[in-house]
């Protein structure tokens, strides 16, 4: 006799398996893994959109950039950017930093538009900087 549960995830009903009645609680792998994948995103264990970092930090840099005005200067070539256009760029690439907890420091982390932040990619901040002023 098979027993009936309801998937955590979807909500539909399953045959649960009878060795694992107990602690199973989704129909499928794909279920699982997409719950999974909620919940990290909910933690912030997981970059997505915009870098991934929490609200608080991009308010924090962009009010330390911003002006009068609704607009904040990129950092390197202070061209003035919107809330909807600015990126937060790594000072130090990320290529280039070994854990997680370097990568979300915010003392690592600037306003910029997306052209600079394209244009620098994994350059290292002080040859950006010159390249800027040479080019």
């Amino acid at each position: 006799m098979d027993r009936i549960k309801i998937c955590e995830q979807c909500g539909s009903e399953y045959p649960a398996n009878k060795f694992q009645y107990a602690r199973q609680r989704y129909c499928t792998r794909r279920c699982k893994d997409k719950r999974r994948w909620e919940k990290q995103i909910i933690s912030g264990d997981i970059r997505h959109k915009k870098g991934g970092y929490n609200r608080s930090t991009y308010i924090k840099k962009w009010m330390e950039a911003r002006l009068s005005d609704n607009t904040a200067p990129c950092h390197y070539c202070e061209t003035r950017v919107t809330p909807e256009d600015f990126v937060l760029d790594h000072k130090i690439p990320v290529a280039k930093l070994t854990t997680k907890k370097e990568m979300m420091e915010e003392s690592n982390l600037v306003v910029a538009c997306r052209k600079c932040n394209q244009s620098k990619g994994s350059i290292g901040y002080e040859e950006f900087l010159v390249q800027i002023k040479l080019g």
